[in-house]
């Protein structure tokens, strides 16, 4: 994964990109080299559904309606909206400088491999009166605060493998759980005194 910070971000102008790494290991055998596209928007970008394809810097984002999913990718925006109606899925990385309003769904993917983290700075929270859905052998992981208006749901795997939410600042988080029943379901709380 590459890493930018929100000075970097800001400094790109709108536009598609391709980043390239390559890498050796301690013995100097170099790797495959891998590219990924990230799409850059320093306005409002608004989804209405669909996949999201390349990984996105943009100042914010909202989700108006349907079902977005994010596959393995990144999304850097200062804040994102998602309203009632809509839900953005799957597994990657959100990394909001500032708040996550969520009246809609956020849900990871089922059975993901990658879990889907949530990086708000602690400063700021995730709000709104949403839900944050987990999967069957999937991890939702929040590192930042979670508002009392959000749900976190274990009930969207239907029982079975359970899920996981890992709270990385537990003492920040004022939501609420539901449906956490199933043995293999589990909470684990980082950073605890």
């Amino acid at each position: 994964s590459v890493s930018v910070t929100a000075a970097q971000a800001q400094a790109l102008a709108d536009g598609s990109y391709t980043v390239t790494a390559n890498v050796s290991d301690a013995a100097g055998n170099p790797a495959p080299q891998a590219t990924q596209a990230i799409t850059v928007a320093e306005h409002t970008v608004t989804y209405t559904g669909g996949t999201i394809t390349s990984d996105i810097v943009v100042d914010s984002i909202v989700f108006a309606s349907g079902t977005t999913t994010l596959s393995g990718l990144t999304i850097t925006a200062n804040s994102i909206t998602i309203d009632v109606g809509a839900t953005l899925s799957g597994s990657g990385t959100i990394n909001v400088a500032g708040v996550i309003v969520n009246d809609g769904t956020i849900s990871t993917a089922t059975s993901s491999q990658h879990p889907l983290t949530i990086d708000v700075s602690v400063s700021s929270d995730i709000s709104g009166t949403g839900t944050l859905s987990i999967a069957n052998q999937s991890i939702l992981i929040l590192e930042g605060s979670v508002g009392s208006g959000q749900t976190v749901d274990f009930g969207a795997g239907g029982g079975g493998a359970g899920g996981k939410l890992v709270l990385m600042n537990p003492s920040v988080f004022s939501g609420r759980i539901e449906n956490i029943g199933n043995s293999k379901d589990i909470i684990d709380l980082k950073n605890i005194d």
